[in-house]
């Protein structure tokens, strides 16, 4: 990956916090309270970042927390439905989605991009970014809400705003 993500999952959901799946909630689900302030934290820092472009999941817990990155920052987000949840399609068509929204970032003029996403998705986004390649069976530990993960020349750095 030749550009700068920066890459963080949306904030804390009952779901999430429960460490259970949505289930019929999988499209509504909004994020708690609680988990604000570490969003909060994450998106003081963004502030002090250029970037050329500011993406999330149309999934309303990804709005509600960009919102609240937008509300700090003045970053504004786009929607994009291939950063949606791993639904119940094929593994293969949300590795497809993936890899077609990693290969539009690479080829377009953006240096910097803002993503808020699943965990899923950002485990498919590391997995990329470190072996230039995407295994559905191989998955990595899910990234915590209020992390901030940081892809850079191919090196992968966090910062916890948990804290």
């Amino acid at each position: 990956m030749k550009k700068t993500y920066y890459i963080f999952r949306h904030g804390l959901t009952l779901a999430a916090k429960q460490r259970r799946w949505y289930w019929s909630a999988l499209y509504s689900a909004q994020i708690l309270d609680e988990g604000k302030p570490s969003i909060e934290r994450l998106a003081k820092h963004l502030k002090n970042i250029k970037s050329d472009y500011n993406v999330c999941s149309q999934f309303k817990r990804c709005r509600q927390t960009a919102s609240i990155v937008t509300r700090v920052t003045g970053k504004k987000f786009v929607t994009d439905r291939r950063l949606g949840e791993y639904t119940v399609e094929f593994p293969w068509c949300f590795k497809k989605r993936i890899l077609r929204f990693i290969d539009d970032m690479e080829n377009s003029d953006h240096k910097v991009i803002v993503i808020c996403t699943h965990s899923g998705v950002i485990e498919m986004l590391i997995q990329y970014a470190t072996n230039g390649k995407i295994s559905f069976m191989h998955r990595l530990k899910s990234p915590l809400t209020g992390v901030l993960t940081i892809v850079k020349d191919k090196k992968i750095s966090e910062i916890d705003f948990n804290k």
